[in-house]
This record gives C-alpha cells, structure tokens and sequence, in this order.
C-alpha cells in the first residue's frame, strides 16, 4: 500500500494573471499561461516541462509552447499532469488544461 504525503488540501496558482487557490486535485484551465505558486517545502513536477537546473518546476510561468507534447495525456497535446511532493513523497496530482 502506497501512503500519501500530509499535504495542505489547497494549493495557490496564477491562471492568465489572476491568482486563484484551488482544491487539491482540481483541474487547472489555463487560455495562455500558469505559474505554481512556490510553498515551502513542497516541489512541483509538470510533465512535459524540463527547468533548467531546478528540480522544482513552481514559481515560473509555463505557456502551451513550454511543452513537449509526447508528455500530454490527451491526443491535442492540450493536457499535461502536474504532480506534488514534499520531503520526496508523492502528495497529490492535478492537471493543467489549456484551450
């Protein structure tokens, strides 16, 4: 049996300019850009991003373009997973969806 992380139950992002707090787990739709908003001691992994020298993928803000689409989930190229840990542990997983 795989444990989770204790992990807050809400996360901070800006979506297109306007910084929004959601749910663990909800959906992120995005028209041009989001950032993760950096939380002490968690790391953010987005599938399909690669930062250059940073193992956390928080606090920059990622456009459709940033993406490798043979990581998207979805056959547009348009649906990416965003996973969150803390201390190495997996907390919880969302996605981030452009139109």
């Amino acid at each position: 049996m795989v444990e989770l992380c204790e992990s807050q139950n809400k996360f901070d992002v800006i979506i297109d300019g306007n910084k929004v707090s959601l749910n663990k787990t909800s959906d992120i739709v995005v028209n041009d850009d989001f950032n993760i908003v950096k939380r002490n001691g968690y790391r953010v992994n987005i599938i399909g991003f690669k930062a250059k020298d940073s193992v956390d993928e928080s606090g920059i803000s990622l456009k459709l373009k940033d993406f490798d689409k043979r990581y998207s989930i979805d056959a547009n190229g348009k649906v990416y997973r965003v996973e969150f840990y803390k201390n190495d542990e997996f907390c919880f997983m969302s996605k981030v969806h452009f139109r």
